[in-house]
């Protein structure tokens, strides 16, 4: 399923953000680094979400981290679901996160077993 509800809607309190997408990512057995580095201007503060957009054959899915970076210092802002999904379940996850950095860059690494699964990655970013 695409994303319809974008995450700038529950995105008020935070202030007016910017969304950066990454969709149709195709994500094999193993780790594979998402980037969202489109960004107009640097940010402080955001939220994330991932979610499958088609899903393998009996795959399983996690967040192993999310990084963000202004370029000098990485952080490390989500440290990773503590399990898989369970075989062939959907996935769609929305992490709220802070920094000090003026972050212009996020990697969001996801991790599949058994089979190639697509996901979307959306960011609303605020500075």
């Amino acid at each position: 399923m695409a994303i319809v509800n974008k995450v700038a809607q529950i995105l008020p309190g935070m202030g007016s953000g910017t969304t950066v997408s990454n969709l149709n990512v195709s994500v094999a057995a193993g780790v594979t680094n998402v980037v969202l580095n489109a960004f107009p201007t640097s940010f402080t503060k955001g939220k994330i979400r991932v979610q499958t957009l088609a899903i393998g054959v009996n795959a399983t899915t996690k967040i192993t981290n999310i990084l963000v970076t202004d370029g000098t210092t990485t952080q490390q802002v989500y440290a990773g679901d503590a399990a898989q999904t369970a075989n062939g379940q959907s996935y769609c996850e929305v992490i709220e996160w802070i920094s000090d950095l003026n972050v212009n860059s996020i990697n969001v690494a996801i991790n599949v077993v058994n089979n190639t699964t697509t996901f979307d990655v959306e960011c609303c970013c605020c500075p």
